[in-house]
């Protein structure tokens, strides 16, 4: 439902700026416009997939240097006394 109303928002956000703007026609069948879409569309999810893969290589680079540090002190074992 938030997805629809989010939609919906936009939509009329559109419309305000093209008449703002004084646009008469906005051609859907333009290819300019049809590649704005597709890469409007794709940029959230190239965002995400870059965040997500810095995410996991950060995670693998941690979980490596508790293994370094387990190998070179051999008698705390994570204990601090």
């Amino acid at each position: 439902m938030l997805s629809v109303l989010l939609h919906l928002q936009l939509l009329l956000y559109f419309v305000a700026y093209a008449e703002v703007a004084k646009i008469e026609i906005v051609s859907l069948l333009d290819p300019i416009v049809i590649i704005g879409l597709f890469i409007g569309a794709m940029l959230p999810f190239i965002f995400s997939a870059m965040t997500m893969n810095s995410v996991g290589k950060a995670a693998n680079q941690m979980i490596e240097e508790v293994r370094r540090q387990f190998r070179e002190d051999k008698g705390n074992h994570g204990r601090n006394f």
